[in-house]
């Protein structure tokens, strides 16, 4: 079975958010030293970008909105918590496209 890649979901993310994580990810880049290529510098580079463009805040690999603590807790984070952890994510995910969630236990 093969799945392919859904479209980007859009982001809950509103200005105040927005300037909020522009500031926190830039001054992880002013705190790295200057000649630093590591994953780091590059995943908050790429962030900053997708922050700029408005399409910041959805999985890179399946295209579902990435859960607001997860990007509170790091604003460069690629992957929801079940593309993260190798996990298919399944048809009742957490945040689906649509915007509507599961109901609780199911």
């Amino acid at each position: 079975m093969t799945t392919s890649k859904k479209p980007p979901a859009p982001t809950l993310i509103d200005d105040r958010m927005t300037t909020f994580l522009t500031r926190q990810l830039r001054d992880v880049l002013d705190h790295l030293p200057t000649q630093q290529n590591s994953r780091l510098a590059k995943r908050t580079r790429s962030a900053l970008n997708k922050l700029q463009h408005h399409t910041f805040g959805s999985c890179e690999q399946c295209g579902y909105p990435i859960d607001i603590g997860r990007i509170l807790l790091d604003p460069a984070v690629e992957l929801c918590t079940c593309c993260e952890h190798g996990l298919s994510c399944p048809d009742d995910h957490p945040y689906h496209p649509d915007g509507k969630q599961p109901p609780k236990g199911a």
